[in-house]
Formats: structure tokens, C-alpha cells, sequence
């Protein structure tokens, strides 16, 4: 075979194999092209929107809706002419909450269903639907009506119910929470806020009584008018003490936006209160103030679950009644959390410093013991806060030592409250004097505790603190004397 015949068949082979390739591309291309125009169909038609708008009215369209459920339903009726809220006829004299019934007939007027589930349907109670959980009637402004059954929750979507409508058999699947309210009773539509919070507060007594404890906690507006304290309020029993002011707010203040959780009994008789431990409640609040009274009573508490749905040690609800407020007629559950007078002790918001006196605003330090009175004078630069003189009965003494002398007063341990009545006259008085803001502190033996001594401050029987405090204490007054070191801390 000569080369020119050999090169002809070799073109004829490659041309025969380009040609079948070409083939096998354009084929396979096609059926590729094919499968994404199917895959990119079923997306869409998986996104169709098959929701049915069941009721197309408007807000101002409609009158009443009425439900019926086994909590006993509600009503919710049309402002009468010159009123702005709507009303639950079954909560007159309670205070009602506008936003919750607001919501709940904008979402009448507007219903719709996710899907149609089935028409025609022969058997409804596959849906919850032959004994429906709740059933709602809407009244319009021309005085139609439309009602509907609440039935059971979708096995395959928990966040949707079947619903159908009156006289019909189809069902449809809608939004829980659309339609939830149809299943609740008229406590759902009652203001939980308690007591409002005012714009400010003119401070006035608040008192605390437990059965846990054998004395009351009261609390009352500090009179001195000084800028350092960490609260504006003071605890005047069982002790005499200054407040801890981040952890005595809530003890204080806490009655001012009290909200509960629930309503668990409207209008309650003697017998509800017995119930749920209000007539001998776990703790009574008190507060009596300038144009405002309340009685907050905390009843029995309700614990917390485990896993297997018992009771375990932490309470997560008391119930609890109020006085003193108009519209909140009902025994209300209240979380644990907003209720700390139920467990509160007096050191758990006190602070443990003598005095809130500042000493560049001290005018004179007194202390009177074995019949000798010493005073010291403080001079002092109000605008650079620096003292500048001391004086020791009228002679001149170093600043810098009665700083530390003044340090070691404020490192009195007072840790150890103590409410019993010491015996005897005190053995010792310290008196501060800041112009209108004055601490008298009384020293007495301890008859209990060869080793202790017991302090009244400002006339109350307050803390118990080592004796040998005092000791020290004398002993610094005499080394400030001789200008010798000063002790600067306990």
C-alpha cells in the first residue's frame, strides 16, 4: 500500500470518530438540559403558595368574637361609641389588656390557612374535628356571622391545627398561633402589670412581715440629705442600717411594675384565698407612701418540675393577692423572682461600714468614754474633697494619721447583726457630725460573750463586734494623741 492511500484511510478513521463523539455530546447534552429544566419546574411548583384567605374583612368591620372552649370561652365585643378599647364582657371590673384582644381580631380579619388539607371530607374526627377543641364565631358590622372548629395539631408540622369551618366539610391547616387564643379562657386577656411604675417615687415606709422570722424588716426614706449613700433608703428594722444599693433595689422599689405571669382566680372568695395561702401567706409587703397604699400578700408557692414531672426544691411561682389597686381583683401567679421579700434576710442588703460620712465632710468626731470627752475638729476643702486642718481638742494634730485613724473606725467588723437590747449604759459613744448629717454610735458590753460588745447606731440596737475592736480603737486614740503609728485597719 502506497503512503498516499495509507494517508486516506487515516483521515477517514479520524473523521468517523469525531463524528460519533460529536454525537454522544450533543445526546448526552440534551438529557442533561432535560433533568435541570424538571429539577428547576419541581422547585417552583414546591414554592407555590397554596394558602386561602378564609376571611377578608377589616379591623373596624367586625363587632364581636365569641369562643367556646373547656376553660369557658370569652367574648370579645366592638368598642361602644367614645370608648377606644375593646372589652371582654366576662372581666368588667378588671383591668384588660387592649393589645391582647387588639391582636386577636386582627388576626380575624384577616384569617388564612396555610393549605387545603381535604374537601368534602367523610371523616372529620381523623382531624380532631367530629369533637373540635374550641369553636369561634366572628359577627360583622352588617351582622353576618361566620364560625369555626379548632381541632387537632398536624402529626407532620406540630405548628399548625386542622380547622373547618360551620356547615362545611373542608379542612384546612392554619397557623397555631393565629388561632391558640380560641383555646384559652378570658384570664388570657387580663392586664398582668399589678402596679404601675410612676414617674418618680416619693419614698415612703415599706414593711416586711414573715412567719419564717420573728421580727419585721422596715424600710424608710434616709432624712440626710448626702450624695455618698449608696441608697436613698435606709433599714430602720430590725436594725438601724445603711442599704446595699445594687442588692436592695428590687426590696425597696421592686412593688413598682409588679407583673404576674397568669391570673389564676378572678373576683376570689374567703375560700379561694384559703386555697392558695393567702390568708397565712409565706410574706406580707407593706407600703405606705404620699397618695398611695399597697398590701402585696404572697401565698403558697409552686415548685418547678424535674424530668419526670415532680416537684423538686425551687420554687418557680408563688400566688399572690394585692390591696390597694383598683382593676386587679384576682389571685395572681407570680414568678419567684420578682418576689424576693419571700426569702430576703436583713444581711443580704445592709452594708457592713459604720458610717456613710465622708471625712472632708465631717465637721467634728466625738468619743465620750471613761467619763472623758474627746473632740476632734476637721477642716476641710469642699471643692478639692482634701482635709486640710485636724484639731484634737482645740490642738493642732497630723491629717495624714487621723486619715488612718478615721480608716480604722470604717474597718469596724459589723457582720454580725444583732436585734436583742444590750444591758446596762454603753461604755463608749462615738457621735459624727457632718452638718445636716449626724451618726451616733453607742458601745455596750456584751453580757452573753465575755469577748464581745453590742452596737447601737443612731439609737437602734444594730451589730455585735469583738471587743477587742474597741480596745484597739482606744488605742489609737492615744497613739494619734502622742503622734505615734496609727493602726490603719483591724
Amino acid at each position: 500500500m502506497n503512503g498516499k492511500l495509507q494517508g486516506i484511510i487515516i483521515c477517514a478513521v479520524v473523521l468517523v470518530c469525531l463524528g460519533g463523539m460529536l454525537l454522544f455530546l450533543n445526546l448526552t447534552g440534551k438529557d442533561n438540559n432535560d433533568n435541570s429544566s424538571a429539577e428547576e419546574s419541581s422547585a417552583i411548583n414546591s414554592q407555590v403558595d397554596e394558602s386561602v384567605l378564609l376571611i377578608d374583612s377589616s379591623f373596624d368591620k367586625i363587632l364581636t368574637v365569641k369562643a367556646t372552649n373547656a376553660r369557658g370561652g370569652f367574648t370579645i365585643e366592638k368598642p361602644e361609641s367614645g370608648k377606644v378599647s375593646w372589652n371582654v364582657p366576662e372581666l368588667n371590673g378588671l383591668n384588660q389588656s387592649l393589645k391582647a384582644e387588639k391582636s386577636l381580631v386582627e388576626n380575624v380579619a384577616q384569617l388564612e390557612a396555610e393549605k387545603l388539607v381535604e374537601e368534602n371530607a367523610e371523616n372529620l374526627d381523623k382531624y380532631g374535628l367530629k369533637n373540635p377543641q374550641a369553636e369561634f364565631t366572628v359577627t360583622f358590622s352588617d351582622d353576618s356571622t361566620r364560625t369555626f372548629f379548632v381541632g387537632d395539631v398536624t402529626p407532620e408540622k406540630t405548628k399548625y391545627r386542622y380547622l373547618t369551618e360551620k356547615d362545611t366539610n373542608t379542612v384546612y391547616t392554619v397557623l397555631s398561633t393565629k388561632i391558640e387564643e380560641f383555646l384559652d379562657g378570658k384570664e388570657q386577656f387580663i392586664e398582668t402589670l399589678l402596679i404601675e411604675s410612676p414617674e418618680e417615687i416619693e419614698f415612703g415606709t415599706l414593711t416586711i412581715k414573715r412567719p419564717d422570722i420573728d421580727y419585721e424588716m422596715k424600710f424608710v426614706q434616709d432624712t440626710a440629705d448626702d450624695n455618698d449613700m449608696m441608697s436613698a433608703q435606709i433599714m430602720t428594722s430590725p436594725i438601724y442600717s445603711y442599704l446595699n444599693g445594687s442588692t436592695s433595689q428590687d426590696i425597696t422599689h421592686g412593688l413598682w411594675g409588679l407583673t404576674a405571669e397568669t391570673a389564676v382566680c378572678l373576683f376570689p372568695e374567703n375560700s379561694d384565698k384559703e386555697e392558695y395561702g393567702i390568708n397565712k401567706p409565706t410574706a406580707t409587703v407593706v407600703y405606705e407612701g404620699k397618695g398611695e397604699s399597697y398590701i402585696l400578700y404572697i401565698g403558697n408557692p409552686e415548685y418547678s418540675k424535674n424530668s419526670e414531672g415532680e416537684d423538686n426544691a425551687t420554687v418557680a411561682y408563688y400566688y399572690c393577692y394585692v390591696e390597694g389597686v383598683d382593676g386587679i381583683d384576682c389571685i395572681w401567679k407570680i414568678p419567684s423572682e420578682s418576689l424576693p421579700w419571700a426569702t430576703v434576710m436583713p444581711q443580704d442588703i445592709i452594708t457592713t461600714i459604720m458610717t456613710y460620712n465622708n471625712i472632708v465632710k465631717i465637721e467634728s468626731f466625738t468619743v465620750e468614754a471613761d467619763d472623758e470627752k474627746t473632740v476632734y475638729a476637721v477642716e476641710a476643702d469642699k471643692e478639692t474633697e482634701t482635709v486640710t486642718a485636724v484639731k484634737i481638742d482645740d490642738k493642732e494634730t497630723d491629717v495624714d494619721s487621723f486619715k488612718t485613724f478615721y480608716q480604722y473606725f470604717l474597718s469596724c467588723p459589723t457582720t454580725e447583726i444583732w436585734y436583742t437590747e444590750p444591758e446596762g449604759e454603753s461604755f463608749m459613744t462615738i457621735s459624727i457630725d457632718a452638718g445636716e448629717n449626724k451618726d451616733t454610735l453607742e458601745f455596750f458590753y456584751d453580757s452573753s460573750s465575755a469577748r464581745k460588745a453590742i452596737v447601737k447606731r443612731n439609737g437602734q440596737t444594730s451589730f455585735r463586734i469583738p471587743l477587742d475592736w474597741t480596745e484597739k480603737f482606744a488605742g489609737n486614740m492615744e497613739a494619734l494623741e502622742k503622734g505615734e503609728e496609727v493602726l490603719a485597719s483591724y
